[in-house]
């Protein structure tokens, strides 16, 4: 399993670092690696890493009306 430490000696340090508080929330990711799309019954951080292939780029996915 793949840490926040790991992703930092992966891409370095942060431009700015984010409160939890701040971070984008949402029900749906969409991994824009592979294409799975992590849900949740409430709005949350992004994921990464990708439960299947890794990953740790998202983009957030709009629910379809209900």
């Amino acid at each position: 399993m793949k840490t926040e430490r790991d992703v930092i000696e992966r891409l370095g340090p942060p431009d700015e670092i984010v409160r939890p508080e701040d971070r984008m929330r949402s029900r749906r990711w969409l991994c824009s690696t592979c294409g799975t799309v992590a849900t949740a019954a409430e709005p949350v951080p992004i994921p990464a890493p990708c439960t299947k292939c890794g990953g740790i780029f998202f983009e957030t996915v709009e629910s379809p009306p209900q």
